[in-house]
């Protein structure tokens, strides 16, 4: 799914996109600010999917600690 929400603070429209994982969780990213950077995106990510290459891109990121 595409979709589009503009950004109340600079007027800007920024595209999202949403798919579904084969565990069946959704998962929701920002493509940008044109459509057909979202729509190139979303295929690319089902085609990971569909191939079992897709990693989540926020996996191995680490927070901030606090020590």
């Amino acid at each position: 799914m595409i979709y589009s929400r503009k950004n109340k603070r600079d007027g800007i429209t920024y595209w999202f996109i949403r798919y579904d994982l084969p565990n069946g969780r959704r998962k929701k990213e920002k493509a940008g600010t044109s459509k057909r950077d979202a729509e190139e995106l979303i295929i690319r990510r089902k085609a990971e999917i569909l191939r079992g290459t897709w990693q989540d891109p926020r996996e191995g990121k680490a927070g901030p600690t606090f020590r």
